[in-house]
């Protein structure tokens, strides 16, 4: 028995992290299971569960700072889904299904009916930066199915995110009222406080809350995951936990996980892939996905031209170019489930899955490419690696 499959047994054993075995691929495939997450959301008991989502913090970024101050929580380790951004993950938590599935493939997604690159959480268009509803894109649109409905369930289930994106289309989509959804957001440790406190003292229903935390993988993104930064903010974070659990209701069970890890990428392999690259020319629009596994609509009859400039390139080496049937080879896309007209929008293109750490990062127009030192953890299953730290009251 495998690491994996041995986790997701001692996992289904607890039914306050039923939710969190479901979220994420058996090992011969990165996509989320099948579930019905309303059953499991269902199961209630007199305690309930707070997850506190450490945006980013991977096992081998724990294992990189030097451990936990978590010494009693029960740990354990899940994979990872793929594409492995927030996107996907939030997405993924609110709707129950895979990407494939609901459509959200990525930061950067391409959207088939508008012919364009959009940023689902934030609303943006890629080649302006320009808001993605001038061109009529909403994420009502984009998703092409609705979040689980939990009117009437006996628990409070909410999310407690940062102001920052508080009020993005997307958000206002994924937390829309008539679903029973509720988002309480925060702009500080003392509101996020504050906010806790005072759901324990008006809640009457067991609580169904995910705490979000940014910081670690916003840290680590302009310092590097390993960084001395990086390990301040978890320091910051652990001590923020330990603080909010004095305000939780009693008897909580208190569980810690992330949505996926980072990776830092020596200088020497950050490529930068400009708008007047000869490369670009070749493409329908311009590359998107992750600049550590971006993806090339190349035009019909550009084929040979593109893949020559591509092995001209200084980053050739460092990647594979796959085709969506390449990826479910990869064990990266199941073969289990259908991709609906999104998602095969989306992965009809030239996927590069890198074999190092390395990205290319494409930068529209006028803009600077951002100095970036952390990415988002990728393919591979050492890079996939997520923690699961849990303490029963």
């Amino acid at each position: 028995m495998d690491r994996y499959t041995a986790d997701r047994q001692g996992l289904a054993r607890s039914p306050h992290l039923e939710f969190l075995r479901a979220l994420f691929g058996e090992p011969a495939s990165r996509e989320v299971l099948p579930l019905d997450l309303q059953k499991i959301l269902e199961q209630t008991d007199e305690a309930g569960w707070v997850l506190f989502l450490v945006d980013g913090y991977g096992v081998m970024n724990h294992e990189k700072l030097g451990g936990s101050r978590f010494s009693a929580w029960s740990k354990s380790e899940l994979c990872a889904m793929w594409p492995t951004t927030t996107a996907c993950f939030m997405t993924s938590f609110h709707t129950a299904m895979p990407s494939s599935t609901h459509g959200i493939t990525g930061w950067w997604s391409y959207s088939d009916r508008d012919k364009s690159v959009v940023s689902p959480l934030n609303g943006r268009l890629l080649e302006t930066g320009a808001p993605a509803q001038t061109i009529g894109y909403t994420p009502g649109r984009a998703i092409a199915c609705k979040p689980v409905d939990r009117r009437g369930y006996e628990f409070d289930y909410r999310w407690f995110v940062p102001a920052s994106f508080w009020l993005s289309p997307y958000m206002n989509f994924m937390h829309s009222s008539e679903r029973g959804l509720s988002r309480v957001p925060y702009r500080n440790f003392k509101e996020l406080s504050e906010a806790l406190a005072l759901r324990t003292q008006a809640g009457t229903k067991p609580p169904r809350w995910v705490v979000y935390l940014d910081d670690y993988d916003a840290t680590s993104h302009r310092h590097g995951a390993g960084s001395r930064e990086a390990l301040l903010s978890i320091v910051r974070i652990e001590l923020m936990i330990e603080a909010l659990s004095t305000v939780l209701p009693a008897g909580t069970v208190k569980i810690l996980s992330a949505d996926h890890g980072m990776l830092d990428v020596p200088e020497k392999a950050r490529f930068a892939l400009e708008a007047n690259h000869p490369l670009t020319q070749c493409l329908d629009v311009p590359p998107y996905g992750e600049p550590r596994q971006p993806l090339f609509r190349v035009q019909k009859g550009k084929e040979a031209e593109f893949n020559s400039l591509w092995m001209d390139a200084p980053w050739a080496g460092y990647f594979d170019l796959l085709t969506s049937d390449g990826l479910v080879d990869r064990g990266l896309l199941s073969r289990d489930y259908p991709r609906n007209s999104l998602a095969d929008a989306h992965w009809n293109a030239t996927i590069a899955v890198p074999k190092a750490p390395v990205v290319v990062q494409y930068t529209p127009k006028n803009n600077r490419p951002p100095r970036f030192i952390g990415y988002h953890g990728g393919p591979s299953p050492e890079e996939s690696r997520i923690p699961v730290w849990h303490l029963e009251p």
